[in-house]
């Protein structure tokens, strides 16, 4: 295991984390720190280039999500995001977790302008949060359970909850 890359990938999603939580107590957007995305994004670049993507054994469970977050707020390079994504799925059964991948996918498919295909990215419309458009939805709960991912219906429930709770 790489003990010295998986602390900077969970030191880099730490400054992420605290970022964004005083962002989102303090709804105020002028609190997001873009230039700090873009560096961890150049970071997070220089790492796949030279190691391919951070797997779990590469970095430990906790590396690895680090890695995989610190990708979600790469949005300002969607070929970066795709490039992972497909490194990603090439990797062997157990060095990535399945419902990262899920959740790339469909970033990357929103990004993209396409429909997801698990159900993992919403859309804030006033006090509303809703599933962006879903490929295929008679088969969504198929996929969801394959990438380790609760139905639907369930998340939705947890979605509603988060909603009632922000108004």
């Amino acid at each position: 295991m790489n003990e010295a890359l998986r602390v900077e990938l969970l030191n880099r999603y730490e400054k992420q984390s605290e970022m964004t939580r005083k962002a989102n107590e303090a709804n105020d957007p002028s609190l997001w720190d873009f230039q700090l995305c873009k560096d961890d994004t150049q970071y997070l670049k220089k790492v796949v280039q030279k190691n391919g993507w951070p797997t779990i054994s590469m970095v430990g469970q906790d590396g690895a999500q680090a890695a995989w977050q610190l990708l979600q707020l790469a949005d300002d390079d969607l070929g970066f995001q795709a490039h992972c994504l497909e490194l990603m799925k090439a990797l062997p059964q157990g060095e990535v977790m399945l419902f990262n991948i899920a959740y790339m996918e469909d970033r990357v498919r929103k990004g993209q302008g396409r429909p997801q295909l698990y159900g993992t990215q919403h859309t804030m419309a006033g006090d509303s949060i809703t599933a962006l458009p879903i490929e295929d939805v008679e088969n969504l709960d198929k996929r969801r359970l394959a990438m380790g991912l609760e139905p639907f219906e369930k998340e939705q429930e947890q979605v509603k909850n988060l909603e009632s709770q922000s108004s």
